[in-house]
C-alpha cells in the first residue's frame, strides 16, 4: 500500500460540516472542561480550513492547490494568517503555560489540542484566554 502524506481526503463541504458539528457539540457541553475546549479547538481548525479551501476554490479548482501542506496539521496561527484574521484575536497570546509540578512547561497554539486531548492542565488564566480566543474566531467564522 502506498503511503499518503494526507491520509484522508477532505473537501470544502466536509470541513464546513465538521466545523458546524464540533461547534454545536462544544456548545451542548455544559461545563467548561477539556472535552468542550478540545471540540472548540477542532471546530476552529475545521472552520479555518473550510474558509481557506472555499477561497482557494474560487481561485483555482485544482487538486494540487488543495494538497498544499497548509491544510495539514493543527497550526491555527498559520491558518488564521492565511485567512487574514486580525491580530486582535490573539491578544491573550499564543503560548500557554501547562500546570505540571514535575515538568513546568509551555505549549504553542498548534499544540494546545494535545494538552486537552491527553488530560494535562493549563494555567487557569491561559485556559480562559484560549477559550475566549477560540470562541471569538468561531464567531467570526460564523459570519463568513
Amino acid at each position: 500500500m502506498k503511503e499518503n502524506s494526507m491520509s484522508v481526503h477532505v473537501g470544502v463541504s466536509e470541513f464546513r460540516k465538521a466545523y458546524l458539528d464540533h461547534l454545536k457539540s462544544s456548545r451542548l457541553t455544559q461545563n467548561e472542561n477539556r472535552s468542550k475546549l478540545l471540540l472548540l479547538f477542532y471546530a476552529t481548525e475545521c472552520g479555518l480550513k473550510w474558509l481557506l479551501m472555499r477561497d482557494i476554490y474560487k481561485i483555482a479548482r485544482t487538486e494540487s492547490v488543495l494538497k498544499k501542506q497548509l491544510f495539514w496539521g493543527h497550526d491555527l496561527l498559520e491558518f488564521a494568517k492565511e485567512a487574514k484574521i486580525g491580530k486582535n484575536f490573539f491578544t491573550g497570546g499564543s503560548v500557554f503555560k501547562i500546570r505540571d509540578r514535575n515538568n513546568p512547561c509551555t505549549c504553542s497554539l498548534k499544540e494546545l489540542h494535545q494538552v486537552w486531548r491527553y488530560g494535562k492542565e493549563l494555567d487557569p488564566v491561559d485556559e480562559q484566554n484560549a477559550s475566549i480566543m477560540l470562541k471569538n474566531i468561531c464567531q467570526w467564522l460564523s459570519k463568513k
